[in-house]
Parts: C-alpha cells; structure tokens; sequence
C-alpha cells in the first residue's frame, strides 16, 4: 500500500514542509484473520504501516468486503489500526484537520490504501489454518524515552508512584502460530515466553461517545468530560522538537492568554469557542 513516491504531503506532523521524495521501506497492510470454525465466529484485525485507521477508508473496504463475502465480514467483526508511523503519504483522511497539509483529499494515496486492506483481508480470509495464540506481559527497559519529562512531573504523586520510571515498560506480545508444524506465522510484537489462549473465539464492538462522559473522582466530586478541542499544547512541541510559533505549555495562565492574537483571530473565524469550552478544556470540569 505504498501509494504515491513523492510529492505527497506526509501524515502526521502536520507540517506542509514534509512530503515524499522517493520510497525507503514499502509500506503494508498485514491482516490475522481468526475464526472459531467454518460456521463460527470470526474476526480480522489489519495493521497498517499508516499514520492511522480512517473512518472513510474503513467505509469503502466494508463495501468491498460485502460485495466479495456478504455478512460475514461487517464494521462489528474487522477492526483496522496503523502503527502510527509519521513517514507515509497522507492525503487519505476525510477530516479536515488532517486534510490541511496535505491540502485535500490525494485519490492516488486513498486508493493504494483501500485497496492493500482488501487484498489484505482476502488473502487471510483465503489461508485460514488450524493455529494456536499466545499472550503475554513483560517489560521492555530502554526502548523508549519521556518526550516531556517537565509535564510528567505535573502529574499526582500517587500516580507516579504506580510506574518506576516516567515511562510504561510493559509490553504486551501476541504471538501466532501454524497448527500443523508450529511455526511462527507473526505477532503483533514479541517476548520471551507466552501462555496459550485457550477461550472461545468472539468479538465485543463498543460504540462510545466521550464526550460529558460524568467521572468521579476522589472526594465525591463527579466532573465531566470536555468536548474535542485542540489546545496550545497541540501544536507547542515537545523535547524532540518545536512546535508552531506563538504556542507554548504552561500550567497557570488562562488558555486563551497562553494563544498569540494572530492564531486566536484565524481560529474565530473557523469557530469559535464558547465560554464552557475553554472553561472545561483548561480546568477539567
């Protein structure tokens, strides 16, 4: 699912600076598909060499689907996640806040992605074998650093006592393996040891909106989740590198005081705020 070798703006910076220049790895789309028997229930997980899954491409590759198989694979049964790399084209997203660098939709990278994820399905649906999955958890040390150790530190006392380093260790691997001459077929990462699953195959789809979802926190006091924003921190940047100028993280200043003029008055005129979302997005109520 490669797509276009150059000139398309790269997903996920959201800078308009980063575009393809050529082709480094080839890109794919790897789909597990696991079924109970012929007849029972069954499930296909893809994973992308994507920035992210998208809503539109999940539509077109469901329409596919059905037109190849019926029912037997639909929107509750195939789940489609990326490895949320930051060097493929993008250009897929329907969104317009992912669509901006990229200025619009590119029918070239939609497309190489739509099809690789039903070619992708078919050839798992097509190599269905006897098998066996194997889980586990363990921790990783080194593989990974802070990008805003500063913050981290904001957080609760209590909190930060669950982990021994700013940073989550724990990996969690998920093998596969060929029934007949137990050989690894692939996993969605890897550990030294791993204990069978041994349950029956089925699947759970949850539709949540998280928006005013009501928490309890400690003490009785019940607050509200906020809805979507994008806020200074978005764009302030991080220890690997800068953000957009005229943002910055800071912790006791009003939200709007923490936005230059320039970037308030260009986001009023796409929407702006009300009171009780700056309100809750800044103070969590």
């Amino acid at each position: 699912m490669t797509g276009p070798a150059a000139g398309v703006n790269m997903m996920g910076y959201a800078t308009m600076d980063q575009s393809t220049a050529g082709i480094h790895f080839r890109l794919r789309a790897r789909t597990f598909a696991i079924a109970e028997s012929s007849q029972g229930p069954r499930f296909a997980f893809v994973n992308l060499d994507a920035g992210m899954a998208e809503q539109l491409v999940t539509i077109k590759v469901l329409e596919r689907l059905k037109s190849r198989f019926g029912d037997l694979y639909t929107e509750e049964n195939v789940a489609i996640s990326a490895i949320h790399t930051h060097a493929g084209p993008g250009g897929y997203l329907q969104y317009l806040v992912y669509s901006i660098t990229s200025l619009g939709l590119m029918h070239q990278s939609f497309d190489a992605i739509v099809n690789a994820i039903e070619l992708s399905i078919v050839q798992a649906h097509n190599n269905l074998k006897p098998g066996s999955i194997f889980i586990n958890k363990g921790d990783v040390e080194n593989a990974g650093i802070n990008r805003s150790p500063s913050a981290y530190l904001l957080n609760p006392a209590e909190e930060r006592a669950r982990y021994p380093n700013n940073v989550d260790t724990q990996m969690t691997p998920l093998k596969f393996f060929d029934g007949a001459n137990k050989k690894s077929i692939g996993a969605f990462s890897w550990y030294a040891t791993q204990e069978e699953l041994t349950k029956k195959i089925d699947y759970r789809p949850v539709y949540l909106n998280f928006t005013n979802i009501e928490v309890e926190l400690d003490g009785n006091n019940v607050v509200k989740t906020c809805t979507a924003a994008l806020g200074p921190g978005f764009a302030a940047g991080t220890t690997d590198g800068p953000g957009a100028f005229g943002f910055q993280q800071v912790s006791e200043m009003s939200l709007c005081l923490q936005i230059k003029k320039l970037w308030r008055k260009l986001r009023d005129l796409l929407k702006e705020p009300t009171h009780y979302q700056v309100q809750c997005q800044m103070h969590g109520r």
